[in-house]
Order: C-alpha cells, then sequence, then structure tokens
C-alpha cells in the first residue's frame, strides 16, 4: 500500500497535512490549514490540476483501492471585497458566498474564487438573480470553477393568470446577465461543479457568439439563450445529461446546425401564456437553422412546437423514443 502524500500549492496561503492511518477500510482526513492571507479552494487528487475531490478543508474519507494516495490542497491570495460587488455571506451554505449585484464598467469582468471579510474567507459558489444584467460594459467574463450556480430560478412578479405553470414572461424577474448586449465571451469550459443555469440568464446578449455546456450541469432553466442573435455555436460536453430544454435557444438566428444529446427527453415550449406559439419552443424562431442532428441513444420523449418557424430546416429524422410530438 503506497503512503498517503499531501502538499499545499502554495505556502504562503496555506499548508496541507492528515490524520489517520491510510490503509484500505482507514478513515483519513485531509486538512487544509489558511493563513490569514490565503483562502483555500478544494482539494485536488495526484496534482494541482487534477480531479477536484472537495471544498472541504477537514475532508474525511475512507481508503478504498481506488483511493489516490496523493493530494493537493488549492490555496490563492484571499480577494478583498470591493464596492463593485455585493455579496450574502454563508449563502447558498455556510463557508460559502453568492453575488447578487455588480455595479463596476469592467469590460473584461473576472469574478472571484474568493472574497475575504473580516477575517473569513468565503468560496463563491453562486452567481445570482439580475447581478449583471443590461451591464453594457462587460465584453468577456471568467468565471471561478468553484461556480454551482448561474442565475436564479423563476420567480413571477404578475397576477395570476389562471393556467398553472404559464405564466406572463412580461412579468418574471430580470436573468442574470440579461441585456448585456455588449457580452461576447462566458469561459464556460472551466465550470466543472456548475449544476445549474437560472432562468434568462443570457436572454437578449446579442453579441454572444459560442458557448459551451459542461457535463456537469443537471438543470437549465426557461428561456437561457433567447434572444442571443449572434450565437452560431452550441457545444453539448459528452455525457451532457440535461433532460429538458424549454424555450431555451428561441430567436437565435445566427444558429445553423445543432447536436441534441442524449439524455435530452423534452423539447418543448417555455413555461408562459404564449404557450402555444410555435415561436416559443426550444428553437423557435431559429430562422437559420438548417440542421438538427440527435445524439445516438436520443431518449426524445417529448417534442411539442421544439422548431416553430424555423423556415430553413427542410427535413428532420426523429428518435424512435418519441411519445409526444
Amino acid at each position: 500500500m503506497p503512503t498517503l502524500e499531501v502538499y499545499s500549492n502554495n505556502t504562503s496561503y496555506g499548508t496541507a497535512s492528515y490524520s489517520g492511518e491510510y490503509g484500505i477500510g482507514n478513515t483519513v482526513t485531509l486538512i487544509a490549514n489558511v493563513t490569514s492571507s490565503g483562502a483555500f479552494l478544494g482539494w485536488r487528487a495526484n496534482s494541482v490540476d487534477g480531479e477536484y475531490v472537495s471544498g472541504d478543508p477537514n475532508y474525511s474519507f475512507v481508503v478504498d483501492a481506488n483511493s489516490p494516495y496523493i493530494y493537493y490542497a488549492i490555496f490563492e491570495a484571499a480577494t478583498t471585497i470591493t464596492s463593485d460587488f455585493r455579496f450574502n455571506f454563508n449563502q447558498p451554505a455556510a463557508g460559502q458566498a453568492e453575488i447578487y449585484e455588480y455595479t463596476g464598467t469592467d469590460s473584461d469582468l473576472v469574478i472571484p474564487s474568493v472574497v475575504y471579510n473580516n477575517g473569513t474567507s468565503y468560496t463563491v459558489t453562486a452567481l445570482i438573480d439580475d447581478a449583471f444584467a443590461n451591464n453594457t460594459y462587460i465584453e468577456t467574463v471568467t468565471l471561478p470553477s468553484t461556480l454551482t450556480t448561474l442565475g436564479s430560478e423563476f420567480r413571477y412578479n404578475g397576477p395570476d393568470l389562471g393556467i398553472p405553470g404559464f405564466p406572463d414572461p412580461d412579468n418574471c424577474e430580470t436573468g442574470l446577465f440579461e441585456g448585456c448586449t455588449n457580452l461576447r465571451s462566458v469561459n464556460f469550459e472551466d465550470l466543472t461543479n456548475l449544476t445549474s443555469i437560472g432562468e434568462r440568464a443570457f436572454y437578449n446578449c446579442t453579441s454572444l457568439e459560442s458557448v459551451f455546456l459542461p457535463n456537469s450541469l443537471e438543470t437549465m432553466y426557461r428561456g437561457t439563450f433567447e434572444a442571443c442573435s449572434s450565437l452560431s455555436s452550441v457545444v453539448f460536453e459528452e455525457g451532457f445529461k440535461v433532460t429538458s430544454l424549454r424555450g431555451t435557444f428561441i430567436n437565435c438566428s445566427s444558429l445553423t446546425e445543432i447536436t441534441i444529446p442524449a439524455a435530452v427527453e423534452e423539447l418543448t415550449f417555455e413555461p408562459n401564456d404564449h404557450h402555444n406559439d410555435p415561436s416559443s419552443g426550444t428553437f423557435g424562431g431559429c430562422t437559420n437553422l438548417e440542421k438538427v442532428t440527435f445524439e445516438e441513444g436520443s431518449q426524445l420523449k417529448v417534442l411539442c412546437g421544439a422548431f416553430g418557424y424555423c423556415s430553413k430546416l427542410e427535413t428532420l429524422t426523429i428518435p424512435a423514443t418519441l411519445e409526444s410530438f
């Protein structure tokens, strides 16, 4: 049995140690000790760029035959809160922070992975509500790999329409980056912990040209990239597992082809009071969409109004799994 090895990537910001005996069936605890000027980002296996293991500074696990025996504690300089960001601390969990507002004018915006407040470091795991909406200064966004949540779930501010599940979109709150019309680049590739993208998160980001959606995603709420008129490339990482795409790419008029991941079961309308309008389906109004491919092993079950007003889409091979059209 090899000997357990633990390292710090930067001893100026923290050190690493462990307790327990490394052997099959034994419990071992990795211990990250942060300095006053540092912040702990998490444990990685085998190298500083290895597989992310945990964000717990005191991470315990039971050793088995497949357990790595080399671990790195990843630290960086703690970021002092600036006046441009507004944070909720210990949200959504203890030791974490979420950003709910940004008032800056940076064109190349870098979101911190860790913030340092009153002697305590907090890992930034969520960007919520309309934190960056209608900021026309932003051209590129660098998002930290610590993020699990981009944007918020639907919240309806209008009257009861009497149609459960179909509120009026004009009474919805604004999405996370909605109306950032000069935003052209977002580093989705690095978001290996991202599990959800909120309602209308990138609605009307008319300069956004391409997106890469990681396989860590579990949920994409309605209208994620609606009205992104310059969006011409959408790549789903292998193993993508979101099962429902509702109104996701409405009016993405530069999109010419798309491959639908095998895990997707539902391509349908966004849940609003215009649910019978063909333009509100997953690809409604994508007027230049010419080619749609369903990945081998497709689990598609529902296909309702998904391609309304896709005037250049002449043929479509439907998976045999389809149950509702």
